[in-house]
């Protein structure tokens, strides 16, 4: 029977890699919960990763308001930004739907870079409800009709908000294609099939964007 022989110097290069393994194992142990809040961190404050700055990107950035949302946009070199939005009358679902293009409103980012979109509804001096949209250094308020529902002045009525997919991750935008950033749908609680029933129109608004060439 074959007898196995080890030198001193294969004992300690055994040895060595092993205590290398089990170092390596417990450093990662020890900064599994140092990435995860990191990334709770990033969540928290929206942090943006642009991994190819020749593409658009968003994410949603946590606000503590009620009807107030922001997001953070990254525009590439050579595409402009289009933010649109409309109030009331909106489809549970769905942004490229008959009439919804041609009655929207919207503000452009023509520069690129990494912006910071806010929008919120609030009155005005005057007791009238208003949309206001920020971006970019440019800004617009659009007067509020109120829905059937009576919103926003009735803002405790039934309501879903959908984001972006991914809310709090970052997300590709598609050059071309719209991307919804906002549904807030409202409905009357004596009427809530409202929001159940696949692009039936509701109150509340939808904001969405598209990146194009300049």
């Amino acid at each position: 029977m074959p007898r196995f022989r080890y030198s001193l110097l294969t004992l300690l290069i055994v040895t060595a890699m092993v205590a290398m393994g089990v170092a390596l194992w417990r450093l990662n142990a020890e900064l599994m919960p140092l990435r995860e809040e990191v990334a709770d961190l990033r969540r928290e404050t929206g942090y943006l990763h642009v991994e190819d700055k020749g593409k658009g990107y968003v994410v949603g950035v946590p606000t503590w308001d009620d009807m107030t949302w922001r997001w953070r946009i990254h525009v590439p070199e050579g595409k402009q930004l289009g933010i649109y939005h409309v109030e009331n009358q909106i489809p549970s679902d769905g942004i490229s739907t008959k009439g919804i293009e041609n009655r929207a409103s919207a503000i452009g980012i023509p520069m690129p870079g990494t912006h910071l979109v806010h929008a919120s509804v609030r009155k005005n001096a005057y007791g009238e409800w208003q949309l206001r949209l920020n971006a970019g250094g440019v800004g617009v308020r659009s007067d509020i009709d109120p829905g059937q529902t009576g919103w926003p002045e009735s803002a405790s009525r039934s309501s879903r908000t959908f984001l972006i997919e991914g809310d709090s991750d970052t997300t590709e935008i598609v050059p071309g294609e719209p991307l919804q950033l906002l549904r807030h749908i409202v409905t009357n609680k004596q009427t809530p099939t409202t929001i159940t029933q696949k692009g039936s129109p509701t109150d509340g608004l939808l904001i969405w964007v598209r990146l194009v060439d300049k």
